[in-house]
């Protein structure tokens, strides 16, 4: 990772080897104002801490390919969703790594999450994805944004 400064320096982290199709998001997964690194690499799932330490990872049966997203809840809170390849079932984690109740449900691929009413909390979140057959679901998801 290269950090480019509007002074002109650079500087370089570096995480480990990754194949040339990983994923990469660096964002502020925990609302706490620091950014965390997220890299997605073949069947793998890893979280950096600024340090480089590594705050959480996980593997599953399948790649994961592209499908690693990151879903705002609340003010500041961010989940990671994945979609391992062949398996029709989708993830979703805390900003600590543990999979959200309920999960992991049947779809297949990227999915979204966002409100189709106009709930003022989080009664109102579905998420749309995918799945075998040509078929749609809509899970309504009732998520805590503490």
């Amino acid at each position: 990772v290269y950090f480019i400064f509007l002074d002109g320096q650079v500087k370089k982290m570096s995480f480990g080897d990754f194949s040339e199709n990983h994923r990469f998001i660096y964002s502020d997964i925990d609302g706490d104002g620091k950014n965390y690194f997220l890299f997605s690499d073949k069947n793998k799932l890893t979280v950096f801490n600024r340090d480089k330490s590594e705050r959480f990872s996980m593997k599953f049966d399948e790649n994961i390919d592209n499908s690693m997203n990151l879903y705002k809840v609340g003010k500041n809170l961010k989940y990671i969703g994945v979609s391992p390849t062949g398996t029709n079932k989708i993830y979703l984690l805390d900003n600590k790594g543990n999979e959200v109740k309920g999960f992991p449900m049947q779809g297949e691929g990227k999915y979204s999450i966002t409100k189709l009413n106009n709930s003022k909390d989080n009664d109102g979140l579905n998420l749309i994805v995918g799945g075998s057959g040509k078929y749609l679901y809509n899970y309504s998801l009732v998520i805590s944004a503490n």
